[in-house]
């Protein structure tokens, strides 16, 4: 009778791994120590992309540094979970976007200029409860990116390689316009909620689990416990090579949406430049400057062409918007004056090293 006691003991256990295992597979598997392979339901179904496996923690790898509580190096989820919200997604996007850039440049004066064209911008467009930052990145490259750190608060970065190039505030406020577009449009949002929502369906069923076995094993609990962390690490590894990429953490990629949202985006951002009392017709000045300037710049070509794709449709596209306001596209202001002041003498005067 004991001996058979001991049988139950063994087995029990066995046997909840077993139905975890079972209702997650098609979920999680893990391959090897801490490496995740996201599946059927996973993050690269749920974006239409099948690229490889999110990868495992690496040590050494810069883009990942620090993400396994707050120790590079450490190849395996943490012991304890760090819940993805879109917060804790957010935060990692942001971070991981910030250190590509070359970090935040530190300019008042330029930080709050691009701020106050930036909130005008917000506010013609009906941004509502949604709050934005402008953030001035240190890097050459010549690009623009937006985050959702949380469900209603948002990070617009801009390059010190395309402020040099743009000529006029209106040309500012439209490529703020693009990215507050951008966000309002859910692009980043839609997809980090459907995986806060993957995580949660997941912890109630790890509770079934747990429920069903009707079993106070400390061994079993802790094996429940591991397949959350391992998820939750997981997703938050994928969040964040949503927009770096793993192997090149100096680099950001584009939000891979279809050509069709990126056209009715432009068309919100005309409207909102024009809202916020800028000529629309910089939008299309804009377009057709970075196309002419990336056959010839790199740090055009390699950067703003692959995360934002500039081309004759595109351009095509924002004329018929234009052409649809009539009178009204060539209306409002321009204020390349108060762009050189604010901003590209005062490049000159205070180097991006600095």
């Amino acid at each position: 009778m004991a001996h058979e006691h001991q049988i139950h003991r063994r087995f029990l256990p066995m046997v909840a791994v077993g139905l975890l295992l079972l209702g997650g597979c098609e979920t999680v598997k893990q391959v090897g120590q801490g490496a995740v392979d996201l599946t059927k339901n996973g993050w690269n179904a749920m974006t239409g992309n099948n690229p490889a496996p999110a990868p495992a923690y690496a040590p050494g790898n810069p883009a990942q540094a620090g993400y396994v509580s707050g120790q590079p190096g450490m190849n395996q989820p943490p012991a304890q979970e760090e819940v993805p919200t879109v917060r804790a997604m957010g935060q990692r996007m942001a971070g991981a976007v910030e250190r590509a850039f070359g970090g935040r440049y530190e300019s008042p004066a330029i930080t709050r200029y691009v701020g106050e064209v930036g909130q005008s911008v917000v506010r013609s467009a009906g941004a509502g409860s949604m709050s934005f930052s402008f953030i001035v990145m240190k890097s050459d490259a010549v690009n623009h990116y937006s985050v959702p750190t949380d469900v209603n608060q948002a990070n617009v970065y801009i390059t010190l390689g395309l402020l040099r190039d743009l000529r006029n505030e209106a040309q500012l406020a439209s490529v703020i316009a693009q990215e507050v577009a951008c966000i309002q449009r859910h692009f980043l949002l839609d997809r980090m909620q459907a995986e806060v929502a993957r995580y949660e369906a997941e912890q109630q069923k790890r509770k079934l689990v747990e429920v069903g076995t009707v079993i106070a094993d400390v061994a079993t609990r802790n094996k429940t416990n591991g397949a959350g962390a391992l998820l939750a690490h997981a997703i938050l590894t994928a969040a964040t090579d949503m927009v770096v990429d793993p192997n090149r953490p100096d680099k950001v990629k584009g939000y891979g949406v279809p050509p069709e949202q990126i056209y009715a985006a432009d068309a919100d951002a005309i409207k909102f430049v024009s809202a916020a009392q800028y000529r629309p017709t910089q939008y299309r000045s804009y377009l057709e400057t970075m196309l002419t300037l990336s056959q010839s710049d790199p740090l055009i070509k390699n950067n703003l062409m692959e995360t934002h794709p500039i081309n004759n449709d595109r351009v095509s596209k924002a004329e018929q918007v234009l052409a649809g306001m009539k009178d009204d596209a060539s209306k409002g202001r321009e204020e390349a004056g108060q762009y050189k002041e604010n901003v590209l003498t005062a490049l000159v005067a205070k180097p991006a090293a600095t």
